[in-house]
């Protein structure tokens, strides 16, 4: 096979895939178009509440990283002779 022959397949298996997930989701297929549910946001298939909820998780723990870090650098400075 060529790389343009797999990346084809590789096309097509992907839109089967997310097609599949969508029936399986519920959404409605309407004359062979799949139409997402109104209170789903595309394409995580959360309803706006649970990804404002998961988005708000994503932010918090991105802030605990960032304060790890930070303290992580600041000892690595002071206790670096090279420094200072």
């Amino acid at each position: 096979m060529t790389v343009l022959t797999q990346l084809a397949v590789l096309y097509e298996f992907n839109v089967l895939n997310f097609k599949a997930a969508m029936l399986f989701q519920g959404a409605p297929n309407i004359g062979g178009l799949l139409m997402a549910s109104e209170d789903k946001v595309w394409p995580t298939g959360l309803t706006l509440e649970e990804a404002e909820e998961v988005h708000s998780y994503l932010i918090d723990g991105t802030r605990v990283f960032g304060v790890i870090s930070l303290l992580a650098h600041i000892l690595v400075a002071v206790s670096t002779p090279w420094l200072g």
